[in-house]
């Protein structure tokens, strides 16, 4: 094999691992706004008027499963996405930001804040509003101790209301403007 042929099978290789780097944010915010959406969709069916009776009795046990397996979900699957649109931001950036660039890293910084808004604008109202449906979250009265005591079964369908709510505009809001930055980022940069 001589030399030209190995720098071939390297420009190769290099590009196609920035090319994956590339298209990374994108596929991890379609799975992040197909989640919301899905969430969204599969939650609020329990406020369907034929469920909603049985709704304080089957949400607490149900999201107490629910939410700690999809957290840890959530959790990686933004980390990746802010690690990834970072390390696009710093991977060959003079591509992307000189004179004479693609433009596309305006668009992975955008997609980046969106994210970065997901958790920083809605997540302490969204685990809190969990923690209430949940039954883990203490009344002002002091009442509750983390098992349900002390909730009243409007309040579980009333927190379940408010978190379909903050979800959608947290779908609206974050996820897919970020969709959208990283969409326009990849385009631009391959």
């Amino acid at each position: 094999m001589d030399i030209s042929t190995t720098d071939h099978h390297l420009t190769s290789l290099t590009t196609t691992g920035l090319s994956i780097l590339r298209l990374t944010p994108l596929l991890l915010s379609t799975s992040s706004l197909k989640f919301s959406h899905t969430s969204h969709h599969f939650l609020t069916t329990f406020l369907h008027p034929t469920l909603l009776p049985h709704t304080p009795v089957i949400l607490p046990p149900f999201f107490t499963h629910w939410s700690e397996d999809n957290r840890k979900a959530i959790v990686y699957r933004y980390s990746l996405t802010y690690l990834c649109a970072v390390l696009n931001l710093l991977v060959r950036g003079e591509d992307m930001w000189g004179k004479g660039g693609n433009g596309s890293g305006k668009w992975y910084l955008g997609g980046l804040v969106f994210s970065v808004a997901h958790g920083v604008g809605f997540g302490k109202r969204a685990l809190g509003l969990l923690e209430r449906i949940k039954g883990r979250e203490k009344k002002e009265d002091g009442k509750g101790d983390g098992d349900g005591e002390g909730k009243g079964e409007g309040e579980v369908v009333e927190s379940l209301r408010e978190w379909a709510r903050m979800n959608f505009q947290r779908m609206c809001w974050t996820d897919t403007p970020a969709w959208f930055c990283f969409t326009v980022a990849a385009v631009k940069s391959m």
